[in-house]
């Protein structure tokens, strides 16, 4: 079995799934270099891949039973694009888990943050999605 974690940072979750099951081959994604530094240090029995999940172009072209996403959604104003990449990554009859914070009102929130002492432009990471249109959204 390929289990992925995609946006697995430092590969905490990678680290706790690996010590859980046994006969598993697992796999990070993340689009930060120094994290995946770290996580390699720190998890030495899975394999890192540097790649983003807005970019499928950097995505690996092999496929995985389970695919985890957790707490990445909110970071992008087009869910679409990722939820798409998202699902190319699962084999067929593959299972995909995607954590994060939901709005159950029919509204999406797009956020943007500026730092004024630190950055010079706008920054997403905090958006909030609706439950209806996570739902809507076509899931071939």
């Amino acid at each position: 079995m390929k289990i992925c974690d995609v946006g697995c940072a430092t590969g905490d979750f990678l680290y706790y799934l690996s010590n859980s099951i046994k006969d598993a081959e697992f796999f990070g994604i993340d689009i930060r270099e120094d994290l995946l530094t770290k996580a390699k240090q720190e998890v030495s029995n899975c394999n890192f891949i540097l790649g983003d999940i807005s970019d499928s172009k950097t995505l690996p072209k092999k496929q995985f039973d389970i695919v985890f996403m957790t707490g990445v959604l909110s970071i992008f104003d087009d869910y679409e694009i990722i939820l798409e990449n998202f699902l190319q990554l699962i084999k067929p009859k593959g299972i995909g888990y995607i954590f994060g914070i939901f709005n159950s009102y029919d509204i999406d929130v797009l956020i943007k943050i500026h730092n004024s002492k630190y950055q010079d432009g706008w920054e997403s990471g905090w958006n909030l999605f609706s439950k209806s249109s996570i739902v809507s959204f076509e899931w071939v």
